[in-house]
């Protein structure tokens, strides 16, 4: 059954609108699904429900709610994805198996390395781009949360959002002194984390001052 992104609904009402010109567009022109058709629609709090499209407009379809779900609670710890930007379309595929594997929140990053330069409009069409990209994940996968996708940072702007005694700060690195990444995920566990902090960074690594940076912000070399 096909799954609709209906961010603002109210789900627990008998009838139920779809208004997102893209979502009505797939729905109308690109799966040709008509009258009496059955489907399924999420909101990104937790709520999915089925039903059966019973109106179909220009710029709306009504559906008629036949089961609603079990609500789903956001979990803990939150998992957050700091990234460096790698060349060509790759972050699409990043942020795709992301969202498919269950990230809450995604970082772009510009590092001392990273080869490509995203600024003004073209950072913001990159962002609305990565969150189509994450829509559709959550929607082929069956994911109820769409993870937060934020605007390109440069690294230590990113640091600046300091770590808390309930977050766990990790920057994956390939050279220096460096923790067991299942090791330091198990104590984290006794901890009661509201967070996990994953810096990724771009091809050829973070640079040693990066990582020092990190580390003085309080993350974990692994």
């Amino acid at each position: 059954m096909h799954r609709f992104f209906c961010p603002h609904a109210d789900l627990k009402k008998s009838e139920v609108s779809l208004n997102d010109p893209h979502e009505i567009h797939h729905l109308k022109n690109v799966l040709r699904l008509k009258i009496n058709d059955p489907i399924r629609l999420f909101n990104n709090r937790g709520d999915e429900m089925t039903g059966t499209i019973f109106a179909i407009a220009p710029q709306k379809v009504q559906v008629h709610r036949d089961t609603l779900l079990p609500p789903l609670l956001q979990r803990n710890p939150l998992i957050i994805l700091g990234c460096a930007i790698p060349k060509k379309s790759k972050f699409e595929f990043i942020v795709e198996k992301c969202t498919e594997l269950g990230a809450d929140e995604i970082f772009p990053l510009k590092t001392q390395r990273t080869e490509i330069s995203v600024k003004g409009e073209h950072s913001e069409r990159k962002k609305n781009r990565y969150l189509t990209v994450a829509v559709n994940a959550a929607k082929q996968s069956g994911r109820r949360f769409i993870p937060v996708i934020h605007p390109v940072a440069d690294f230590p702007d990113f640091l600046n959002h300091k770590l808390t005694r309930e977050d766990l700060g990790l920057i994956a690195c390939l050279s220096g002194e460096r923790s067991n990444f299942s090791e330091v995920l198990s104590r984290g566990k006794s901890k009661g984390l509201k967070r996990i902090i994953f810096l990724i960074g771009p091809e050829g690594d973070f640079t040693p001052q990066e990582v020092r940076l990190a580390q003085d912000s309080g993350f974990l070399a692994i």
